[in-house]
């Protein structure tokens, strides 16, 4: 089974406002996600604005933590995906240690992870990669052969950013790096398959 590589985040404090004492209750108050800094007395302040339906950080990633276990389940549960067990336990893995090291994190970005299913639904004969995290919470995905390395990041607007390092046979003691950004159901395009067969696609 690959390595499960896991990302360690800086981590942020939000601090009550010391401002207006006289604020609405609770129930009407809503966290903005931005904090604000005072540079005078450099101390952090968290804004507050008044809505009608109140939402708390905490519902947030409550279910933004749900949409992620929910992705995990459907790639454990996929047939047409091989091995789904071993990838959903290293996704597992990898949310579970960005979540300890910062409950408040994403742990997987529910976009990244979406993107990267997409990716393995449009090829039932992908082998397992490596998987890692970014800082921003985002899939790296890598597969690895004798001389050759493909690596895939997948971004949260659909795109993929790859690399691929493969042996220049004119030039044994020099390599060749593809690289650039495209979508997923156009990758194997731009990427010649027979340069992934057997250690990405599998046979044939």
């Amino acid at each position: 089974m690959p390595d499960v590589v896991a990302w360690s985040p800086e981590t942020t404090t939000l601090f009550w406002s010391e401002q207006n004492q006289e604020a609405q209750p609770l129930s009407d108050i809503e966290f903005d996600a931005t904090p604000t800094v005072n540079q005078e007395n450099q101390n952090p302040r968290l804004s507050l604005f008044r809505r009608d339906n109140a939402f708390t950080q905490s519902d947030l990633v409550s279910t933004r933590d749900d949409q992620t276990q929910e992705l995990i389940h459907q790639i454990r549960k996929s047939s047409f995906v091989p091995n789904q067990e071993s990838l959903a336990n290293q996704l597992s893995d990898l949310f579970n240690f960005a979540k300890e090291e910062r409950p408040t994190s994403p742990g997987i970005a529910v976009n990244s992870l979406s993107s990267f299913f997409d990716f393995i639904k449009l090829h039932a004969n992908i082998r397992i990669p490596s998987l890692s995290l970014s800082p921003d919470h985002n899939i790296y995905a890598s597969w690895r052969a004798e001389n050759r390395i493909f690596s895939a990041h997948f971004l949260p607007d659909r795109d993929i950013r790859f690399v691929l390092f493969k042996p220049n046979n004119r030039h044994p003691k020099r390599k060749i790096r593809v690289t650039g950004t495209v979508t997923g159901d156009t990758l194997t395009e731009i990427v010649a398959p027979e340069n992934l067969i057997d250690w990405v696609l599998g046979e044939g």
